[in-house]
């Protein structure tokens, strides 16, 4: 569980990069939630987005549960699928060594729930980076979806 010295900070961080970008920290959220709890609350109150990234930890417990990334993400997926507008994106990565990204377009597919798919891009770790896929803690595996 974080603590919420770190909570703050990480909140406080995202702030001051949106300052940096030139945009406005009025016009967004920073939220510490468990993503499951915060998509299954976006979905009762009929919040809608254009763009969810997800990038999970491969394993982590949050006030009694356990999330495993290999079991729990078809579920993930799902919930953002449910708010995401049409037209809108989703981008899922993992650094779970052993999905690779042939995996994740399977997990994917049971998390969509029906809805339809105008493009997906396979992302991973940038070439550039040391060690890119080479060694297990490298390793990433991501999704660039466009939904219709």
């Amino acid at each position: 569980m974080i603590n919420t010295d770190i909570s703050r900070k990480i909140l406080d961080r995202g702030k001051s990069n949106c300052q940096l970008n030139a945009l406005s920290v009025a016009d967004g959220e920073f939220i510490k939630a468990d993503s499951v709890s915060f998509l299954q609350r976006a979905f009762k109150k009929g919040n809608y987005f254009d763009v969810i990234i997800l990038d999970p930890p491969s394993f982590a417990r949050h006030e009694g549960h356990v999330f495993q990334v290999k079991r729990d993400l078809p579920k993930l997926i799902a919930l953002a699928a449910a708010v995401l507008n049409p037209g809108g994106s989703l981008l899922v990565t993992t650094n779970y060594s052993e999905i690779s990204h042939a995996d994740l377009e399977r997990i994917l597919s049971k998390g969509l729930n029906g809805r339809r798919v105008a493009q997906i891009q396979r992302v991973g770790q940038d070439e550039d980076f040391p060690g890119s896929n080479s060694f297990k803690e490298s390793y990433l595996a991501g999704l660039w979806v466009k939904f219709l």
